[in-house]
């Protein structure tokens, strides 16, 4: 039998005080990303690499602390609470460009099955709800899927991680594509090698236009 309301607000306010919430970055008293932390936030670098079937990409900030350690803390530490903060971080990027893009639906970039089985959630659909949620635009699950486990590719070069990502992507099996505008949302771009790997089959079946938005850069 559910709780009343008023007992809820009360568990919660209890446990507040008993359990503060701490900054996931400086573990100040305060929500999942402080404002001292929030302020620190570098600007995004430009993308410099040649990014084939993206129409254009845009970045919430550098992948530099304190952006690289909340990430890292939602990413593997299962600090959950961070996505809202880091969803707000990315519409605050999409606002702007949301008119020229005109966006279909959100995809968030998929993990293979055994990578989600081992942390749990994917990280970049966590991601991808909440920009859908601020945007209002539907979140499409089942146009993209990953196909192939790519090993982690830290120390590779652009050239070898996207050699290593060629075909790891797939339309899902019901995909609806052809004239839509769709936007790839994930949570790093290291040498946009994801973004392009995931982006071709998307563009090889009809896509209209695709977009790329990530939390961070580096």
């Amino acid at each position: 039998m559910p709780l009343p309301p008023w007992m809820t607000r009360a568990l919660t306010v209890a446990q507040d005080w008993l359990y503060p919430p701490r900054c996931a970055v400086c573990d100040a008293t305060a929500p999942p990303l402080c404002a001292a932390c929030a302020a620190a936030i570098a600007p995004a670098p430009p993308m410099p690499w040649d990014l084939p079937y993206l129409a254009a990409a845009r970045a919430a900030g550098a992948y530099a602390p304190p952006l690289s350690i909340a990430i890292q803390n939602f990413k593997y530490g299962g600090r959950l609470e961070l996505a809202r903060p880091l969803g707000i971080l990315l519409y605050s990027v999409l606002a702007p460009v949301m008119e020229d893009w005109k966006v279909d639906a959100i995809v968030p970039v998929p993990l293979h099955w055994r990578r989600q089985l081992r942390r749990g959630f994917n990280q970049a659909e966590v991601l991808a709800r909440e920009v859908a949620r601020m945007t209002g635009s539907p979140l499409d699950l089942g146009v993209l899927r990953r196909i192939r486990h790519v090993p982690p590719q830290v120390g590779l070069t652009r050239a070898e991680r996207l050699a290593n990502l060629r075909g790891a992507f797939a339309l899902g099996p019901r995909a609806t594509v052809v004239g839509r505008r769709l936007l790839l949302v994930d949570d790093v771009c290291t040498t946009g090698a994801t973004l392009v790997a995931a982006a071709e089959p998307l563009a090889q079946a009809g896509a209209a236009a695709i977009f790329g938005l990530v939390v961070a850069c580096a």
